[in-house]
């Protein structure tokens, strides 16, 4: 391609696609800052290019020539165009995350309907997240494609060893995808997506607010055409919004790409600390919880070019946690001959607790392979993937004892003296079918796991796309999909919780149709989906044990509608105030038949958000996100006078978010608030969510170099 003129507008640039010719791919010219629809080709540089020109719309910027060689989707495992993507994802581009009020990658995935984000605390400790109805166990979590769902409770699962500075996007797979991403993608799957530019650059991002909140990172590129680095480092801290929610965390990410003529290598390792407290996060009964986690991660692959494309990898993922369920230290407690006393009566509910004589230590362990193969013909792609996984844990409360005692460093006379293993091995086929303006992904699921030995299991699936008449595509998918227990489900016990060994994998029949509407950078989605599922796996409240036990449910019905409009004005004229409008409303019915009446895993029932950006004056905008949530089912609250357990319905709520900006050449200064209003509300047991939290910030990018 020739390169344009030099506009003094905006940056143009031109698509090269390598090895993909058709001229369907003329329609990623109208990609912009949020698509809802499933694409894994989102180009780092065209995200890059919109924060640019939000922050320096007087600058003049040279075109630029970008090589694209495949597009990928979070949905299927084969290359696809923009207008045939059957399956309904979401993409928060970088300048949405940068424009959105707010202080991690868990709060930003709240201004999606299509998922519900259950906070424990602020900060982006721990966070449950829940697609169409599903538990925090039922969504699986890649990292650059890479799975790190954690296979000992999916409350670990969202523990990523990257911040939003260093995320180009994040992609949320609505409805089950185990023909493409295997066991435990069960209610759906979230892709994030980190990019090493081949631009050097610096980017330093410091603020603070309420609460002793104080965060800083640091994101780095180097390299070339060639070769290129992403070094990421992140520290947050808070002293807390009440009594026992302090929080200390950091992250260090490293991700290197090397691109030989046609071929590539990826590698990337990284780690997450956590550490807080824990104020009734697992029971009402016990405020004084506390937990550190600590997430290791590494992966490499090698991806060849040329028309048939070969794709080997191996990963590791190490999880180490303590959690305490009597806070030990200073002003909390200390054990004394294997009793735990409090150290201030005053400040404790218990002064003394003699069943309690050490706290809960964890090491699991998550060694995989896969092996990728895409043939594309006249007709199609022909995708076959291998996946192999073994997980294991070592520990002192979660397996089978096993005879063997292994200390625990840092702690004397404390031992693991549990253990579990688990293999699992995915066979995937995919084929995609291009006939005129209709576009067909089918295939299927081949696994075997150990809790099976003896039988080999199979998840059929198709995804459908149509384009009626110009812009307007009708959609629609089968799918069957797997999920597995965790750890947790199949042996941990304690006070409150007991898990049970006769638990079984889970299964779920999908259908799910709608229409998109796409005109330039306008998008508009309806869609409806319908699913019955057979052994899902609930924590149910049983009376006679004054326990919840892990339970199969024999039914499981979930229905809805997902409707999402989103209109970008940003091209519109420099003097058009409005930027951005997204709104969002999700429904979802679900019908259990459980042996109880109170449930761990709730459901939302209605949730809608919207998020308007525009101008105030020159340089400088504001972005409000609003959203409403309304969940079915209840918690428990204890009465510490009576020591009983009180089931209390959830109550819906709305959210304010604010966030204002001021762009100055390399710098950025910003001011937020969330929950502006200061509503008092719960997302998931009994522990009430911040109130109004302020926060002020600056962001510098130096590129010079």
């Amino acid at each position: 391609m020739k390169n344009s003129k030099v506009s003094n507008v905006s940056p143009k640039f031109h698509l090269n696609f390598k090895q993909y010719s058709r001229k369907s791919y003329a329609a990623y010219s109208s990609m912009h800052k949020i698509i809802r629809i499933g694409t894994l080709l989102y180009v780092c540089t065209i995200i890059n290019n919109a924060s640019a020109v939000l922050a320096q719309t007087d600058t003049i910027y040279l075109p630029k020539v970008i090589d694209i060689e495949e597009v990928e989707i979070v949905g299927q495992k084969s290359p696809v165009l923009l207008t045939e993507i059957p399956r309904l994802v979401t993409v928060l581009s970088k300048n949405e995350s940068e424009s959105a009020a707010s202080q991690s990658i868990q709060d930003l995935l709240r201004y999606s309907s299509t998922i519900d984000i259950r906070q424990r605390g602020k900060g982006g400790i721990q966070t449950d997240i829940s697609i169409r109805g599903g538990s925090f166990d039922h969504s699986l979590v890649l990292l650059n494609g890479i799975s790190i769902s954690d296979p000992q409770t999916g409350h670990l699962t969202m523990i990523l060893p990257v911040e939003t500075e260093a995320i180009s996007r994040v992609e949320i797979l609505s409805g089950p995808a185990a023909r493409v991403h295997g066991a435990n993608a069960f209610s759906g799957a979230i892709h994030f997506v980190t990019c090493p530019s081949d631009t050097n650059s610096v980017n330093l991002t410091a603020s603070a607010g309420s609460y002793g909140y104080a965060n800083t990172s640091l994101t780095l590129n180097l390299g070339s055409q060639k070769i290129r680095h992403l070094i990421h480092y992140a520290f947050g801290h808070s002293s807390g919004y009440t009594c026992n929610t302090d929080y200390d965390k950091y992250n260090v990410f490293y991700q290197a790409q090397v691109h030989l003529q046609e071929n590539s290598i990826d590698l990337q390792i990284g780690h997450a600390n956590r550490a807080f407290g824990a104020n009734g996060f697992y029971t009402p009964a016990l405020p004084e919880q506390y937990e550190q986690n600590q997430m290791s991660f590494a992966s490499i692959s090698y991806k060849t070019g040329g028309t048939i494309k070969i794709t080997p990898g191996i990963y590791w993922r190490r999880h180490r946690d303590r959690f305490e369920y009597f806070r030990e230290g200073k002003n909390w407690y200390r054990f004394e001959n294997g009793i735990c006393i409090s150290n201030d009566s005053v400040k404790t509910s218990r002064n003394r607790v003699e069943w309690y004589s050490q706290h809960n230590h964890h090491i699991n362990n998550v060694v995989g392979a896969q092996l990728t193969l895409s043939v594309p013909s006249k007709i199609g792609i022909t995708t076959l993937d291998w996946h192999a996984r073994n997980e294991s844990i070592l520990s002192n409360t979660i397996g089978h004892d096993n005879g063997t005692k292994v200390p625990v460093k840092g702690y004397p006379d404390t031992y693991y003296t549990k253990t579990d293993s688990r293999q699992n091995s995915d066979i995937h086929f995919e084929q995609t079918l291009t006939f005129r303006k209709l576009y067909l992904a089918g295939g299927m699921l081949f696994n075997w796991n150990s809790y099976l030995p003896e039988e080999l299991h199979v998840f059929p699936g198709i995804d459908m796309s149509l384009e009626i008449v110009k812009s307007l595509f009708l959609t629609a998918s089968y799918n069957y999909t797997l999920g597995l227990p965790t750890f947790t489900d199949l042996t941990y016990e304690d006070i409150d919780n007991e898990g049970s060994l006769e638990l079984l994998p889970y299964t779920k029949h999908s259908i799910e149709g709608g229409l998109r509407f796409v005109l330039g950078k306008n998008i508009s989605i309806v869609n409806f989906f319908y699913e019955q599922g057979h052994d899902v796996i609930d924590w149910v409240w049983f009376e006679d044990i004054f326990k919840f036990k892990a339970t199969n449910i024999d039914d499981y019905m979930s229905r809805g509608i997902e409707v999402s409009s989103t209109h970008d004005f940003s091209k519109t004229g420099r003097n058009f105030p409005v930027q951005y409008i997204s709104l969002n409303y999700t429904f979802v019915d679900m019908k259990k038949e459980i042996p109880g009446e109170v449930i761990k895993y709730f459901n939302v029932r209605h949730k809608f958000s919207a998020m308007i950006r525009h101008k105030i004056i020159k340089h400088l905008v504001a972005a409000w996100n609003v959203s409403y949530t309304d969940r079915m089912g209840s918690y428990l609250e204890y009465d510490f006078d009576n020591s009983l357990y009180t089931p209390v319905d959830f109550k819906p709520y709305w959210l304010f978010d604010l966030r204002v900006s001021y762009f100055l050449k390399e710098f950025t200064f910003f001011c937020e608030a969330t929950n502006l209003f200061d509503k008092k509300y719960i997302d998931t047991g009994s522990i009430y969510q911040p109130g109004r939290w302020l926060s002020l910030g600056i962001k510098y990018k130096f590129t010079r170099f």
